[in-house]
């Protein structure tokens, strides 16, 4: 009887070491599947902060061409008026 007792128990005490194990392993698969969700999510995220800086780098690139161009646009037109003006002053000591 006692060896039928102290089998019981080492059956029993395999049982609960055997679904401590599952649920262990059941936690860690769970663990594993946020591991990867987390991932992609920094991915999905890393992603659009590229493409953030790449559009940043876009406007950038267009506000310094158009500050360009309207520098250009003003020294031409400085231009201009520096040539009428001698033509002006030109006309003026010949008449």
């Amino acid at each position: 009887r006692e060896l039928e007792y102290g089998n019981k128990k080492t059956v029993a005490s395999l049982q609960l070491n055997y679904d401590y194990f599952y649920s262990l392993l059941d936690d860690l698969e769970k663990q594993q599947h946020q591991f990867i969700e987390l991932e992609q999510k920094e991915n999905s995220e890393r992603e659009k902060l590229l493409q953030v800086h790449k559009e940043q780098k876009i406007l950038e690139n267009l506000r310094e061409k158009e500050l360009t161009r309207h520098i250009n646009e003003n020294q031409k037109r400085h231009q201009l008026m520096l040539d009428e003006l001698a033509i002006l002053g030109s006309r003026k000591t010949v008449g």
